[in-house]
Parts: C-alpha cells; structure tokens; sequence
C-alpha cells in the first residue's frame, strides 16, 4: 500500500509540472511574435534559449553541489537525447517560415499520439484504447480551437512539422528508457549543451544573429527566456515521474493556454468553434488523466 500510495504521489506531482510546463511554454508562445517584429529571428531565438537554459541549470547544479560526471554511456545517451531534441528546434521553426502557425501547432501536437505508439511498440503492448481515442479527441479539439483553415498545404512545412513532432516523441520514449535512472536536470543541462553548439553554428552559418530593439523588447526576452528556462527541466521531470504518455498528453494543454493568454492579454477575440475545441481538449486531458489513473490503480505490496 505505501508502494502504491507513493506512486500516486509521484503521477500526481508529475502531472502538476506537466501543467506548469505548459504554462510557461504558452507564455512564450504569446512573446515570441513581438521579438521577430523587433527585429529578431528564430534562430537567435533558438541559439539564445538553448544557452539559457543550459547554464541556468548548470549554475544550479553547481550551486548544489549535482553538477557530475556521469557513467560514459549515460553520457553518450544524454548526448543523443540532446541530438534528438535538436530536430524539433529546426523542425518546428522552419515549419513555421513556410506553413500556417495553426497548422504547425496542429501537426506538432501529433506527438502524444506517436509517443504512444513508440512505446507500445518498445514495450510490446498495445496501446489503450481509450487512451487512443481521448488523444484523437485532444488533436479534434486543437484543430477546432487553432481554427485551422482548410487551406492548401505546404508539403515541406508539413514534413518539417512532423518531423518535430517525431524528435519529440522519440526524445521522450529515449528519455523513459534509456535514462530514468539519471535526474532530470542532469539529462536537460546536457541536452541543452548540445543544442547551444549546434544553435551556435547554425547562427553562425546563417550569420544571422539579430537582437531585438528597443528596451520593451529586451524585458520580455528576458521573460521569454526565463519561462524557457524553468519550463523543460520541469517537462522532463513530469516525464520522469508520470511517465511519457501522460505527460505527453497534458502538454496538450500549451495551445489551450496560450490561447486563454492571447485573450486575456493581447485582447484578442476567439470564436465560438475555438472556444468549443479547447473544451474538448481540456476534457480529453481531464478524462485521460482519470483513465490513466485508474489503470494503474493497483495496489502494490
């Protein structure tokens, strides 16, 4: 019982994170336009978060005294996951220099489905069915609340999307189980190192490196930075303690949120369509989490 009991806990602090990653992942959805009209792009805005975000964990790490070597291999691992997740930076950014934001949004939010099929597949199982058909629900709603119009389709924008969306699956179920061992912050201050020097040499090729201007710009870089910063450590960790799947699922919410932020913040208006999809989406995510909840209900002794 107290095996059990702590193993709710974890979900539960897991799911909690995944929710507050999604928070601060939509808080730089809503940021990010402003700096590209100041004069920036994305990938200074790519070079500048990975670095971030790498020496802030770092410098945390270093400050507790966690900040080891790890075994070679757990090292090597670390090193792919980083590649790995290096592919949904390019993906999705240049996605979005070709294709439609809601569109790009949409096709990148496939990935909780092809997590749960990378995972079936590793572990042999099929997945849940319910769990399955709430996903598709989730990806229903999102097309509805991202209002995607039914344009003609970029088919290179399309592969670029999905390709992001497969560098976040794939990051995830490597993550589960090549490196559930190691701490999370020890895993994304390594990813992050990788994905600062390949950012690095990919401004530097481009020579394309561009602050924004003026000092509102520079505040909400800043911010934008900052809410990076906190909000993959605290992805992965959800990961780490509710499993890929779930948490995977609850990032669903990072549209919803930003969407609720547009509103509330920039004042946009949104239509009834949008207001129903994102219901849809969070009762997807709510009933999905109970779902999942009772399926691994079983006490342990």
């Amino acid at each position: 019982m107290t095996a059990h009991r702590s193993h709710k806990i974890t979900n539960t602090v897991g799911a909690i994170l995944a929710v507050i990653a999604s928070t601060l992942l939509a808080i730089t959805n809503i940021g990010a336009p402003s700096l590209y009209d100041a004069g920036s792009n994305p990938a200074t805005i790519l070079m500048l978060r990975a670095f971030v975000t790498a020496a802030s964990i770092g410098l945390i790490l270093l400050l507790t005294g966690k900040l080891h070597k790890l075994a070679a291999r757990d090292e090597i691992y670390c090193i792919i996951s980083g590649l790995l997740f290096m592919f949904v930076g390019f993906g999705l950014f240049t996605a979005l220099a070709v294709s439609p934001v809601s569109t790009v949004i949409l096709l990148l939010y496939v990935y909780p489905l092809l997590t749960t099929i990378i995972e079936s597949v590793i572990t042999r199982r099929l997945p849940d069915a319910k769990t399955v058909c709430l996903m598709l629900l989730a990806l229903f709603g999102l097309g509805l609340a991202l209002d995607v119009a039914a344009t003609k389709l970029n088919l290179f924008g399309v592969s670029m999307a999905l390709m992001a969306a497969i560098g976040v699956a794939s990051t995830l179920v490597w993550n589960s189980h090549k490196l559930s061992h190691i701490d999370a912050e020890q895993i994304t201050f390594r990813m992050f190192c990788v994905n600062s020097i390949v950012f690095l040499g990919y401004v530097l090729y481009l020579d394309n490196f561009q602050m924004p201007a003026g000092e509102n710009s520079s505040l909400v870089l800043i911010l934008l930075l900052v809410c990076f910063a906190f909000a993959f450590p605290a992805f992965f960790r959800a990961v780490q303690m509710a499993g890929p799947v779930r948490a995977a699922m609850i990032m669903n919410l990072e549209p919803v949120i930003s969407i609720v932020l547009s509103v509330i913040i920039l004042m946009e208006v949104i239509s009834l369509s949008q207001t129903l999809g994102a219901i849809l989406v969070i009762a997807a995510v709510v009933i999905s989490q109970i779902v999942m909840r009772r399926s691994d209900a079983v006490p342990q002794t």
